[in-house]
């Protein structure tokens, strides 16, 4: 299950992150398969290799994409083991030790919630954020925009900030000077998806049926993960997680249809976990209206066809979100993009 995800980082050549958009790397814009290919593996490889590779796909994804993943996971880990000498954390609370520095953990959850925050930061700026508004057009010169919302109103200024996915962002109507490149990444750039289904394990069926808690699978429902201290009795915090192309697959199925796929298909993989499974919640990031996509990607071809260029200011549009990242992920990208383009405005006066 790890054929993929290792051979992307035996032949990452990148030290620092923003690395994987220098043109000298450019013979790499290809797909999973074909570095295979040129490397001299063989078809079993591939084969093996299809089922974790990072991004969409193994023929979907850009290896310079999955190379940017690589080299920032790689900083991570070296920043964790420098943080706590021969200490080893888990990402999904197995082992998290919430006193691990300075009274935090490695990983630390919001109350509520991760929406929590960006709430709690609109707040702080009052009237000024108006939620509930989608944008229809956006009309510009080089001195001005004007954002048209859906509902008839419009809001006019000196720059406009877009940081909406390139999924929502080409449903938008744009006019104004320049864009190429731009233009060709909100047609254009792919967005893979997650599917994940939480739920509460009643008590560890895993002390029955004497298997790991945790698996994954080359099945439809991939990854099986077991989120609490294994050795507990009791109720357990468990989740599905769906990427790729099975989370593709996925997708074809409205909520009711997916959660009882799961929790059937789960049943026949583990017996012991029937009848002990309550749901918690559903999210699948494609079907989610407002988004269509859990983060972006890059097809092979695209770093060298607009990637470089595409976070360049079209006239007074500027570009942020998670899309636009170079070093960060998550809600940290969101942030880093934020600063880059209030810097890019500050800077044309």
């Amino acid at each position: 299950m790890m054929m993929g995800s290792t051979l992307v980082s035996k032949y990452n050549p990148l030290a620092e992150v923003d690395e994987w958009l220098d043109p000298k790397y450019a013979e790499y814009d290809i797909s999973l398969r074909e570095l295979m290919r040129r490397k001299g593996h063989s078809q079993a490889a591939i084969d093996l290799a299809q089922y974790s590779a990072p991004g969409i796909s193994i023929d979907g994804t850009s290896v310079l994409r999955m190379w940017q993943e690589d080299t920032r996971g790689k900083i991570d880990r070296k920043l964790a083991s420098t943080a706590a000498p021969g200490h080893k954390d888990h990402p999904f609370g197995e082992a998290n030790d919430r006193n691990l520095i300075d009274g935090l953990a490695m990983i630390n959850n919001i109350e509520g919630g991760c929406q929590k925050l960006p709430l709690a930061m609109a707040a702080k700026l009052g009237g000024i954020v108006r939620l509930n508004k989608r944008a229809a057009s956006i009309t510009m010169t080089n001195r001005a925009g004007t954002v048209t919302c859906a509902d008839g109103t419009a809001y006019s200024g000196r720059f406009i900030i877009s940081a909406i996915p390139f999924t929502m962002l080409r449903d938008v109507k744009i006019t104004g000077p320049g864009g190429v490149y731009q233009r060709k990444a909100i047609a254009s750039m792919p967005y893979a998806n997650t599917a994940r289904l939480y739920m509460t394990v009643e008590k560890p069926f895993w002390k029955d049926d004497g298997l790991p808690p945790s698996f994954s699978s080359d099945g439809p429902i991939g990854m099986f993960w077991g989120i609490d201290n294994h050795t507990g009795e009791g109720r357990h915090r468990a989740m599905v997680v769906m990427v790729g192309q099975v989370a593709a697959a996925m997708s074809s199925r409205d909520r009711p249809e997916a959660e009882k796929f799961i929790l059937d298909e789960l049943a026949r993989l583990r017996p012991a976990s029937k009848g002990l499974i309550r749901l918690d919640t559903y999210k699948d990031w494609a079907r989610d209206p407002l988004q269509r996509g859990c983060g972006f990607s890059l097809a092979p071809g695209h770093v060298n066809a607009y990637a470089r260029r595409m976070n360049d200011p079209r006239a007074v549009l500027h570009f942020a979100g998670e899309h636009t990242r170079r070093l960060d992920i998550g809600m940290e990208s969101a942030m880093e993009s934020g600063e880059r383009a209030a810097i890019e405005i500050v800077g044309r006066g």
